[in-house]
């Protein structure tokens, strides 16, 4: 039985994305992770923010960076969390003037989806085909 954010559970999850890995890659491919945003701080159905689960968010994103730098040559992050949630928690319900997440706090809807795709496109292909400035950001 594993608990998330322990050390053992953390290991076994290295694991689990290490078999992942060898899977996705074997035919020469790149993985790419997204971090995960933690929910915004307001919504239709979510008042507030929840640091427990934002806690757990922000662990996993490190797991993920800490998995990348272990694989340099085939897997990278891209930090989509940061896209949506600029400032980290709380996440902010409107990012430029854009309601991103309304329903839940977690899942786009309305104009979110259409603000947020541009943004982790460019994100995505600047991780993929680095400039060499861009490393530099």
């Amino acid at each position: 039985d594993y608990h998330f954010g322990t050390p053992e559970a953390d290991a076994m999850l290295l694991a689990k994305f290490e078999e992942t890995r060898q899977l996705l890659t074997a035919g020469g491919a790149q993985l790419l992770l997204l971090t995960v945003p933690p929910h915004a701080a307001h919504s239709d159905k979510v008042a507030a923010d929840n640091p427990a689960d934002d806690a757990t968010y922000l662990h996993l994103n490190v797991l993920f960076q800490t998995f990348a730098s272990e694989h340099p040559d085939s897997v990278k992050v891209v930090d989509f969390a940061r896209i949506v949630c600029p400032n980290g928690p709380p996440c902010p319900e409107f990012v430029d003037g854009v309601r991103l997440r309304p329903s839940d706090g977690g899942h786009f809807a309305g104009d979110g989806p259409a603000w947020v795709a541009p943004r982790l496109l460019t994100k995505i292909i600047q991780e993929l085909h680095p400039t060499p400035h861009a490393r530099w950001r």
